[in-house]
């Protein structure tokens, strides 16, 4: 058999020499060709992996940064929930020591203007004639300053009828008398929120300066004076 084909002479000579000689061809075309597409699937398969190793990868960071932002969420909202807490602790101390010092305000008042003093005297409802029947009051220092106050005031009251008499307050006395009812209506409200301090110290209180205000509620603190 000769190594070398030889030349054809006819036509279809020609066709099948041609054949011949391109199917070695097509053959190695094929076999570059799934050469190719190996090398390209095994390229996309590595470049998956790769994907998929970093789509793991984030999801572990995303996963990581969401328990880190809610540890700070959770940190944050501690720190608030303390500092409203600091807060609410600030104004009860604020409110106590506001009570705490108006009631002593109110004790010093009532001191300087109740002991010893004419607070003021009985006037006729019909005639508005000033009666000589005064209201002179001398505290008992041993005992609270509200609290004696309440008792002297209303025994006092009992020396005059209120059909006929209203007790008003002295022209000397009315200022400090007025001072003394804006002090009780701050000291109950104070008294009334319960951030002022101790329940029980509060309503203790509270039950004094209400007596007290209601004993002032029966002197007129605004009178006309002739």
């Amino acid at each position: 058999m000769p190594l070398l084909m030889e030349r054809p002479d006819k036509l279809n000579e020609w066709g099948d020499y041609v054949a011949g000689a391109a199917a070695p061809l097509a053959f190695l075309w094929v076999v570059v060709a799934v050469l190719l597409q190996t090398w390209e699937l095994r390229a996309q398969r590595e470049d998956l992996a790769i994907s998929h190793r970093e789509l793991i990868l984030q999801r572990e960071v995303s996963t990581a940064q969401a328990a880190e932002a809610k540890r700070q969420a959770d940190f944050i909202g501690m720190q608030i929930a303390i500092l409203e807490e600091e807060r609410k602790d600030r104004r009860r101390a604020n409110l106590a020591n506001e009570f705490d010092e108006t009631v002593e305000e109110i004790h010093t008042l009532v001191e300087d203007i109740f002991d010893g003093n004419v607070i003021g005297f009985a006037k006729s409802k019909q005639h508005g004639v000033q009666s000589a029947l005064t209201f002179l009051i001398s505290l008992d220092r041993k005992r609270s300053p509200t609290q004696e106050a309440v008792r002297v005031m209303e025994a006092a009251a009992q020396r005059v009828d209120p059909i006929y008499f209203e007790w008003v307050a002295g022209e000397d006395t009315a200022p400090a008398l007025r001072a003394l009812d804006r002090l009780l209506g701050r000291a109950i409200e104070l008294a009334t929120s319960t951030e002022a301090g101790s329940a029980r110290t509060a309503s203790l209180e509270r039950l004094q300066l209400c007596e007290l205000k209601a004993s002032l509620s029966q002197i007129d603190l605004n009178p006309e004076y002739r």
